[in-house]
């Protein structure tokens, strides 16, 4: 009966210990959550400061193209003279209706008779306008206060910078244009003659049967080396890169782009790639040439019986594709 009382008061004290110890963890945990919230809360002040900060900077550019472009409007439109009559006095005018044909081929490096066949061609396409100087890409009647170059005058114009060479700017100068606008014919003019002009004379087909007896007599009858079909070769063209110009220097010492064809006895081309840069060798175009794969799968139907693919020596013959003289088995 002694004890009783005196476990009672050991469990009494020992309650009261215990009430401290639960307070000071709840007010630790009451600290810690008010201390997460601080944190969080400076981090969303510091994140909305950002997105002020940006805000104002973009306020500030918009700004300022804003008053950039008006400045641009209101000051008058630069105007270059050039020939009086435009592009009818130039000197490329003249070459083309007033020159004979001597100086017709001379600068076109073409007969007039072929030039008016291209033109002809191109013209159906439409790509480089007609020859009625009106593009079909704008109104009718806005064109009648344009005095627009003929398509004759913008073919002779591309033909004479293919021919001639050099800058853009200087056959610009000589057609009496500017240079955008010289840049945006060739342009045309490429596109207009890869759609109209390749599918007639590069049809991409093997020939018929009288045409490659008619190649391989003729190959033979220059060398006396028999079942000659086609020959392949590769050609530099100079070109001024903007960038990388590393990479387009061939190993001749200069900057180009690299050009593989195969032709005929006849001078005409089968097939051709352009564009590699001059640091590569016929072997990585031809390793992508979609013609060398169509004579490796079929090689009678492109050179007959026996027939060989010329080729140059720069040509690996382990490749078996094209070695100096390379027979049926391609």
């Amino acid at each position: 009966p002694c004890e009783r009382p005196l476990a009672s008061s050991r469990a009494d004290a020992t309650s009261d210990d215990m009430k401290p110890k639960h307070l000071l963890l709840a007010l630790a945990c009451v600290s810690r959550s008010r201390a997460r919230t601080r944190t969080r809360m400076r981090e969303i002040e510091k994140q909305e400061t950002e997105i002020r900060q940006r805000m104002r900077a973009r306020r500030r550019l918009v700004a300022s193209l804003a008053a950039s472009a008006a400045e641009e409007h209101s000051r008058p439109q630069r105007v270059v003279h050039r020939a009086a009559g435009k592009w009818r006095d130039s000197t490329l005018f003249g070459y083309l209706h007033r020159g004979d044909d001597q100086t017709f081929y001379e600068h076109f490096r073409m007969k007039r008779s072929t030039f008016n066949l291209l033109v002809e061609l191109i013209d159906g396409n439409g790509a480089l306008g007609s020859r009625s100087g009106l593009d079909g890409c704008r109104m009718w009647r806005a064109q009648q206060f344009l005095d627009n170059a003929t398509l004759d005058f913008r073919v002779a114009a591309c033909l004479y910078h293919l021919g001639q060479g050099g800058r853009m700017k200087i056959t610009a100068d000589v057609a009496s244009v500017g240079s955008s606008t010289l840049r945006r014919w060739m342009d045309l003019f490429c596109t207009a003659t890869i759609s109209s002009v390749k599918p007639i004379y590069m049809p991409a087909t093997p020939p018929d049967a009288l045409r490659l007896q008619a190649v391989r007599d003729q190959f033979a009858s220059r060398r006396g080396i028999p079942n000659v079909a086609m020959a392949c070769d590769g050609s530099h063209i100079p070109f001024r890169p903007d960038r990388m110009a590393c990479e387009y220097r061939n190993y001749k010492g200069w900057n180009s782009l690299l050009c593989v064809a195969f032709v005929d006895s006849y001078h005409c081309f089968v097939d051709a790639d352009v564009g590699a840069p001059g640091r590569s060798g016929d072997n990585t175009v031809l390793a992508h040439s979609w013609l060398l794969q169509q004579i490796k799968a079929d090689p009678e139907k492109w050179l007959g019986g026996r027939g060989a693919l010329r080729a140059c020596r720069g040509t690996p013959e382990r490749q078996s594709t094209t070695t100096p003289l390379a027979w049926g088995a391609l």
